[in-house]
């Protein structure tokens, strides 16, 4: 890491963490690029040899090129200055996965040119921000285990005009992911609650023979719904709802034998997405914690959820890399 970007994390692990961050003198750090270096070697040695055949042209030329280095100093800086960096919505993915972030940028006064963002030197993304516009992005950083993460730092730089300096800033934006664990399938050898077909312990669909049918009343849910049979009687017939509280399935902590707690919430997610794509009704049951039967993109989310933040506290990602 470099002593200009030790310095400015430095300077930004002060500062608390925040969900929105303006950019301003106060938080801009500028420095000259690689490029920029070159350009004041090569402004040294025009002084140099202008000195030594006091020659005028090259006094010109030198001055010239240097005032150009100066302006880009302040351009790139107005570049930055202004735009507000804000964390956005919660993002997910599951472990093993690249980390997500989302983030949002506004700038009411002018477009913001040559704009990366990433959560180090390493994984910094192109980004666009038009003037009075929201623009969102997200950034990846590497993959992190199971468990709500948090971004400790955000980067966010900027060449333009020239690319002889660098403006750029660490902030400490409050975003986060929540990773789920990452979903493997088993074959198990008894289960209550294991969702494969071949498993005779696990509850079955209920037939419409094995289920008390009657029509269809208002409020009634359409979950209950017996649909083939619109087309036959022409009219809608539903279930009872005693009868379709047996229409369910439990992905049950205790019903899966094996040793690691991870394992076990990756095979419990793994059932808990099939049974989503199935369209199945399902519940999910963990140790001090229970979610009563349900289905649909939310309850998927909600029950996830529950696989990912059990046993774990929120940690943070990105702090140590630049």
């Amino acid at each position: 890491m470099s002593l200009s970007n030790r310095l400015s994390l430095l300077l930004a692990s002060r500062s608390p963490r925040q969900k929105r961050f303006q950019l301003s003198q106060k938080n801009i750090y500028i420095f000259p690029s690689r490029i920029g270096f070159v350009f004041i070697a090569l402004l040294l040695l025009m002084l140099l040899t202008a000195i030594n055949y006091q020659s005028s042209l090259i006094y010109l030329y030198t001055f010239v090129l240097a005032s150009v280095f100066f302006i880009s100093i302040w351009m790139c800086f107005l570049n930055l200055s202004g735009m507000e960096v804000s964390a956005r919505d919660q993002a997910e993915c599951f472990a093993g996965e690249p980390l997500p972030f989302h983030v949002q940028l506004y700038s009411s006064g002018h477009p913001v040119q040559g704009l990366q963002l990433g959560v180090d030197s390493k994984h910094l993304v192109d980004a666009e921000c038009d003037s009075g516009d929201v623009s969102s992005l997200t950034v990846y950083g590497g993959t992190a285990s199971r468990g709500m993460r948090r971004l400790e730092r955000l980067r966010v730089q900027s060449v333009y005009p020239f690319g002889l300096v660098q403006a750029w800033t660490w902030l400490r934006l409050d975003a986060q992911a929540l990773v789920y664990p990452k979903p493997i399938a088993m074959v198990m050898e008894k289960s209550g609650s294991h969702v494969t077909d071949s498993d005779s312990d696990s509850p079955k669909r209920l037939t419409d023979e094995q289920t008390e049918i009657r029509e269809y009343e208002p409020g009634d849910s359409s979950r209950r719904i017996l649909w083939k049979h619109l087309a036959t009687k022409d009219k809608l017939i539903v279930r009872q709802a005693e009868a379709a509280a047996l229409d369910s399935r439990w992905v049950r902590w205790d019903d899966y034998p094996v040793g690691s707690q991870e394992l076990k919430l990756s095979h419990m997610c793994y059932d808990v997405l099939m049974l989503n794509e199935r369209r199945e009704v399902y519940g999910l049951e963990l140790p001090g914690k229970v979610i009563q039967p349900g289905q649909g993109e939310l309850h998927k989310h909600k029950a996830l959820a529950a696989l990912a933040l059990f046993g774990g506290d929120a940690a943070a990602f990105g702090g140590s890399k630049a």
